[in-house]
């Protein structure tokens, strides 16, 4: 394969060349996708716009996490929140596998 030919082959695979990408997730959670980015040809650019906190205060989750088989939804927005509630949960004692009508928890396998 000559040299122009290369250079078409390996531009195909690489549709993010010439392009700079903002990558505004935390941190921690940042890598895998500017790893495919540049893995795409993309320059990434990582701006992270939240930092993940624990609460000032645990006793309004711990009080829900009491209750929780009272709760007919529990429905979260970000997979952050649901790490972070589970860690929490996971320190209580209690047990996913025992709290009522969990058909929709996809989160579920990981925690048993």
């Amino acid at each position: 394969m000559d040299a122009n030919n290369l250079r078409a082959a390996s531009s195909a695979y690489r549709p993010l060349a010439g392009r700079r990408i903002v990558v505004t997730r935390a941190r921690a959670q940042a890598g895998g996708l500017a790893g495919r980015i540049e893995e795409l040809g993309g320059e990434v650019i990582e701006f992270p716009t939240i930092e993940i906190q624990p609460p000032e205060s645990f006793a309004a989750l711990d009080a829900a996490i009491a209750r929780i088989a009272e709760y007919d939804w529990l429905i979260f927005t970000s997979v952050n929140g649901v790490e972070q509630f589970l860690a929490r949960f996971d320190r209580s004692g209690k047990s996913l596998a025992k709290i009522p009508g969990q058909a929709g928890c996809r989160h579920r396998p990981a925690h048993g």
